[in-house]
């Protein structure tokens, strides 16, 4: 099963918290998902109470670098297939994990540095076909 990242601010009270439910909910027999936040906010506690796999790593500011390491070692144990940042804040901290860290797929929501894929096609099966933006 494909093991999906999904990075976010976790301050996100509108569409982008709407789109990781969304993609929470209808990928979760096809993908190992889970999402890290930077704040412990609404967002978390909605994520917990629905069950999905959240965890936080605090940043004392936007600035905070220290989230990097964490990130780091917590995508090399677990092994994630796919890193996808939602936002701005996400997208910075993807930009200097990405020099660290070989995952099949990167993916961003904002063209910048990192290769995009989308995903084009869910087949018969669970098997994933993905284009190269």
């Amino acid at each position: 099963m494909i093991k999906v990242l999904h990075l976010i601010s976790g301050g996100d009270t509108g569409g982008a918290k709407t789109h990781i439910f969304s993609l929470m909910k209808g990928l979760k027999n096809l993908v190992d998902a889970r999402i890290i936040c930077f704040i412990k906010d609404s967002f978390y506690d909605e994520a917990k109470d629905l069950g999905y796999n959240i965890k936080v790593f605090p940043q004392k500011s936007r600035a905070d670098m220290s989230v990097v390491k964490k990130l780091r070692e917590e995508i090399d144990r677990e092994k994630f297939d796919i890193i996808h940042a939602h936002g701005a804040r996400a997208n910075f901290i993807v930009m200097f994990l990405k020099k660290y860290i070989r995952v099949n797929r990167e993916v961003a929501d904002l063209k910048g540095n990192l290769w995009i894929f989308i995903l084009v096609e869910i087949t018969v099966g669970g098997y994933f076909k993905w284009k190269k933006l």
